[in-house]
């Protein structure tokens, strides 16, 4: 099942990527394969992007991962407006997506799970911990493309969809970093220790470090640990020959 990619004129010329290596979503013929939407993309196609950023918004007010005991309420929203996520997005950024029928939808689909990546720009560690949104510190030598905003419909999981996503979008930017001349892709990412730490631990992301933070940051609970993770991929090959390595 390939990756299909929607894309319009931006300041790079991203390649597609190999179709062989696309991931399948699962068995259910009613979800689609992954599709990935560029940055311009959705910016050209403001339906889908108001329905994408309601779902990854509900996700954050009602997904159990971020429930009470562990999350208090109310929490907030992920992304206030279009704007915010463009701007979270950047110009080279891209959403992976996965939708399935819905004759109630004015689009006629509903999405069931997405992720994004977007240009790494460091640690959400922040001078002051009272800042709940503090400024990202990117660190000497550092480079490479943040996951983010990875959501899955909460009758839906525990069934592949957000590494299926995380996959397309990995696929897609092996694509972008050949196109640069480079050789390596790097992935980073974010994490809540008591959340998601060993979701990410065994599909093979290691630490690269952490940051403490009190109770009521971000609406939690108790204190946790934000943990920055990170994930290298060797790229060999030109074209649609190219193969993927774990580093």
């Amino acid at each position: 099942m390939a990756t299909h990619i929607d894309s319009a004129p931006a300041p790079l010329a991203f390649p597609t990527p190999p179709s062989n290596h696309a991931p399948t979503p699962t068995a259910d013929p009613n979800l689609s394969a992954p599709r990935i939407l560029t940055s311009s993309a959705l910016q050209n196609d403001t339906p889908l992007a108001n329905a994408l950023r309601d779902f990854i918004n509900d996700g954050y007010l009602h997904h159990p991962t971020y429930a009470p005991p562990k999350w208090s309420t109310p929490r907030s929203i992920r992304y206030l407006n279009l704007g915010e996520m463009f701007k979270t997005l950047d110009t080279t950024g891209a959403f992976a997506i996965i939708t399935y029928p819905d004759p109630d939808s004015s689009s006629g689909t509903k999405i069931a799970a997405a992720a994004a990546a977007s240009p790494w720009k460091g640690d959400m560690d922040g001078a002051d911990d009272d800042d709940q949104y503090p400024t990202a510190t990117l660190r000497a030598g550092e480079r490479g493309w943040e996951i983010k905003s990875v959501m899955v419909e909460a009758r839906l999981c525990k069934r592949g969809l957000a590494s299926t996503c995380i996959a397309a979008l990995q696929e897609y930017l092996v694509g972008v970093e050949r196109e640069r001349g480079s050789g390596v892709l790097d992935l980073w990412l974010h994490c809540v220790d008591f959340i998601n730490e060993k979701y990410w631990l065994r599909r093979g992301w290691r630490e690269v470090r952490r940051h403490g933070k009190r109770a009521g940051f971000w609406g939690s609970v108790d204190a946790f640990q934000l943990i920055v993770m990170r994930k290298e991929i060797e790229v060999e090959g030109k074209g649609m020959g190219v193969q993927v390595k774990e580093v």
